[in-house]
């Protein structure tokens, strides 16, 4: 995954109106040490570490592995970006494996309690594996239920589209955390950490824009697109393998294309953007 890592940061670099901004950072695990750079000074728990190969269509992952925490843990919380939209629908996470309790996840707020301590809203999984499931804010942290996937990957979404005072801006305060349940085994894999805005364009949780160029990421042999553009379509080496002027709504054949992972790089809006694709 470095030399995908490498193309991507390259495509970024040099085809974003906005210099900082990277394509995939921090909360897709490639990098490590830029995830752990967008965390609050409380880091994350030795328990929880990079999960090579072992994430979403075998990238990286955040692997959780414990045979009991001593509490309720914050397994890590995270920064707000300067780059979040400030219209925000939904947040996605892909989920992997099992545990003997659930995941609790706060999402922080521009508010404090009395004691000055920033407000969250709460969102409990409870029982989870057969199905994607879809979460709304509830009252306090809960750990009740269990986590099998069955070695299949499901996606949790928090719906986040009807409240109010969201953290998306002040960046020395936090926007996510995850937290598990105490005394309980946690054998889990988390990728791909995403938040969509209203007009359904994808960032990651450093702010970057994710997708507003192609539609469906796993591709069986139809790549389908969300805008007119030029594409080029790259493999992990950098190398070129594809290169069309595409229409909105229109599909592209990938047949010829082999098995693996992808960068789709094209101009949206005059602003030059990439995606990782996974050809099935």
């Amino acid at each position: 995954m470095k030399k995908l890592y490498s193309l991507v940061a390259a495509l970024a670099i040099t085809g974003t109106t906005t210099a900082q901004i990277n394509v995939f950072n921090g909360v897709d695990f490639e990098d490590w040490a830029t995830f752990e750079s967008s965390l609050n000074s409380f880091g994350i728990k030795s328990y929880a570490t990079q999960g090579v190969g072992l994430g979403y269509n075998n990238t990286n992952s955040l692997n959780i592995n414990t045979s009991g925490a001593s509490g309720n843990d914050y397994v890590f919380t995270s920064k707000a970006a300067a780059a979040l939209p400030t219209s925000i629908e939904k947040i996605t996470l892909m989920v992997k494996g099992s545990s003997a309790k659930s995941l609790s996840f706060n999402l922080y707020k521009t508010t404090l309690d009395s004691k000055g301590r920033q407000e969250y809203y709460v969102f409990n999984l409870a029982d989870f594996g057969d199905s994607n499931v879809t979460l709304e804010s509830s009252g306090s942290n809960q750990y009740t239920g269990t986590i099998n996937t069955n070695g299949e990957w499901r996606e949790i979404t928090l719906k986040i589209d009807n409240l109010a005072d969201i953290n998306l801006t002040d960046t020395s305060k936090d926007i996510f955390a995850l937290k598990i349940g105490k005394g309980a085994k946690y054998n889990l894999n988390i990728d791909d950490i995403k938040i969509y805005d209203k007009k359904m364009n994808v960032y990651d949780l450093a702010g970057n824009k994710l997708k507003n160029l192609v539609k469906n990421t796993v591709v069986d042999t139809q790549l389908l697109f969300g805008t007119d553009a030029d594409i080029k379509i790259y493999n992990v080496n950098g190398q070129l393998v594809k290169s069309a002027k595409v229409n909105n709504s229109e599909a592209l054949n990938l047949s010829s294309l082999p098995k693996g992972v992808y960068i789709v790089s094209g101009e949206v809006n005059g602003e030059k953007v990439s995606q990782k694709i996974i050809k099935k």
